[in-house]
């Protein structure tokens, strides 16, 4: 029961705990986005739209396909420092 609950746990901890610096890159539209890579094949993509001041996360199966996406606060989103220098009209 241990183990179940550990891994459990693990599934939504460990996309939010990484040590490697990201770069975000960068569109010509106003678009960035960054991709940060976790479990396996599986990577979790911020994507910041610096026109409509919006931000969403998308979940990335190993094909590269998105299987999940939702809005979220881009004040959240700035906190993470390779995020402050794109989201400034906060």
């Amino acid at each position: 029961m241990k183990v179940l609950k550990a891994l459990f746990l693990s599934l939504f901890l460990v996309p939010f705990v990484t040590t490697a610096a990201v770069k975000v890159e960068k569109e010509e539209n106003g678009i960035y986005w960054a991709q940060y890579d976790y479990v396996k094949r599986n990577s979790l993509v911020y994507t910041v739209d610096t026109v409509s001041k919006v931000c969403f996360i998308s979940a990335l199966a190993g094909g590269g396909v998105t299987y999940a996406m939702t809005q979220v606060d881009c004040g959240q989103l700035a906190n993470r420092p390779e995020w402050k220098d794109v989201i400034t009209w906060l």
